[in-house]
């Protein structure tokens, strides 16, 4: 699903920069492929951005935490840089405000969904909802990959 900010139509712009919220997971492994394939057709580049949150669940992870944040920050950086055709990098912080942040920097932004369904999203937040209500870039937000069935 697509959603293009309110004011989309009155300023159009060419897509030159796919954006995509990378994870190492099915959602975030669709995500990329999706974004890979929409820049080529559009002749653009791609940009990944991973966010390492030093939240987990609902409580701060409270021992050892910048060295556990700092660990997931390299291994992230790793990943991104074995992509080819990818500018990826690496950001520390909520991840709905980190991506709405990196959606400011592209056309399109390419997100995988977890398909959680309405009452662990309104428990657990949505970071395609911030992201459509932002209204920098057009998300494109993607249903979970088949077989993803355990998300729901």
């Amino acid at each position: 699903m697509a959603v293009a900010p309110h004011t989309y139509a009155e300023h159009p712009r060419d897509i030159t920069t796919t954006g995509v919220g990378y994870e190492q997971t099915p959602e975030g492994e669709a995500g990329l492929a999706i974004a890979l394939r929409l820049a080529a057709r559009h002749g653009a580049t791609v940009r990944a951005l991973t966010v390492v949150s030093p939240v987990s669940g609902w409580a701060p992870m409270v021992i050892g935490a910048s060295e556990t944040v700092a660990a997931a920050a390299t291994a992230a950086t790793d990943r991104l840089a074995s992509l080819d055709g990818v500018e990826g990098r690496v950001a520390s912080g909520v991840p709905g405000e980190e991506l709405a942040a990196f959606a400011g920097e592209v056309d399109l932004l390419v997100i995988g969904s977890r398909g959680y369904g309405p009452v662990r999203r309104l428990m657990l937040g949505s970071t395609s909802q911030h992201l459509a209500h932002s209204g920098r870039c057009p998300p494109l937000v993607l249903p979970p990959p088949c077989g993803c069935a355990q998300h729901r």
